[in-house]
């Protein structure tokens, strides 16, 4: 009887096997080197020079002749700018063999990508600061999780600044907070907002010690 289960199963997996080798179905490859699709001279010049930095995370459609298309960011590198031109120059320039189905034929299929924005070399000018506000906003459920944490940047506030930010709020999201209560001891769900504004004054113009 064993003798008869493993021949049934050496013959299933030989049939499983040549199934697979008759399929023409493949995944999406690359055409050249796609390290070289986006490189440090894609840069924005504004991004470059407000030092902003962090890793841009897309989702997009690879159509049946190589192109690339609809893409959207569901990762921030926390600049828009920097975002915005990682879809931008990576839908101009990626190319892939498409997809097959079983069959051969070229079918639509989806992909991801994580872009590393590293402004090469040292600060040149420093470090831009400009006045302007910004908070960080986020939930504390009954269970001491932190949800939904957003910043709010003024427009003036360095691009620089405002990723640092960001940073602080994605290392929020992965904590836990101490759980805010009734006075009878129910668990309740809290809102938090931390302000920040920058100001710049004159050398010496600071505030009078009583």
């Amino acid at each position: 009887m064993l003798l008869a289960t493993a021949t049934a199963t050496a013959t299933a997996t030989a049939m499983l096997m040549a199934a697979a080798a008759d399929s023409k179905s493949l995944p999406a490859a690359p055409i050249g080197n796609s390290g070289e699709w986006i490189t440090s001279e894609d840069y924005p010049p504004e991004a470059l020079r407000d030092r902003a930095e962090g890793t841009t995370a897309i989702l997009f459609e690879i159509a049946i002749d190589g192109t690339v298309g609809n893409c959207v960011v569901v990762g921030s590198s926390g600049s828009p700018l920097l975002d915005a031109t990682a879809c931008a120059v990576f839908s101009a320039r990626a190319k892939y063999h498409p997809s097959t189905d079983e069959d051969g034929k070229p079918i639509v299929s989806s992909g991801t990508r994580r872009i590393v924005w590293h402004v090469p070399g040292p600060p040149t000018e420093g470090y831009p600061i400009n006045p302007g506000h910004q908070s960080i906003q986020f939930e504390v459920s009954e269970t001491g999780a932190v949800e939904n944490c957003k910043v709010t940047t003024s427009p003036a506030i360095s691009p620089a600044i405002a990723s640092q930010t960001q940073k602080i709020c994605d290392r929020y999201s992965s904590q836990r907070i101490r759980i805010f209560r009734k006075p009878d001891g129910t668990p309740i769900r809290k809102t938090v907002i931390m302000s920040q504004q920058i100001e710049i004054k004159d050398g010496g113009d600071t505030a009078k010690q009583p």
